[in-house]
């Protein structure tokens, strides 16, 4: 430390680090995309992945004009395990709906019973 700073007492301004490129444009520069392909890398075995490129040509050229990307993740736990617990409970949710719109006296019954299991599970 005091060999490299003991000396020296102005300040050295420098251009900020350029990847050895003199100017640094928009299309240099890491998209969404490129930033999280890592990650998609590391992570890809929770999920399925489907990437896409093309290249649209144009009429009569050959080099291409543009580049299209696709990118398709899905979770693979949500068809087998989040998806059949939402059905379930959308299932149980509509009978109780059904149960509430009918007659007082079940409401009345339904209500008392639902009580008294909140409070034996509670104690």
């Amino acid at each position: 430390f005091l060999f490299l700073h003991a000396g020296r007492t102005t300040l050295h301004r420098v251009p900020p680090w350029d990847c050895g490129f003199e100017k640094i444009t928009p299309r240099m520069q890491y998209t969404a995309t490129s930033f999280s392909m890592p990650i998609r890398r590391i992570f890809g075995f929770l999920f399925q992945i489907r990437e896409q490129v093309g290249a649209v040509s144009r009429a009569g050229g050959t080099a291409p004009q543009t580049f299209r990307y696709r990118l398709r993740v899905r979770d693979r736990l949500w068809g087998w395990l989040y998806q059949p617990t939402i059905d379930a409970s959308l299932w149980l949710s509509r009978k109780f709906g059904r149960l509430q719109q009918g007659r007082i006296q079940v409401y009345l019954v339904y209500s008392f019973l639902t009580i008294i299991v909140l409070l034996l599970i509670s104690r």
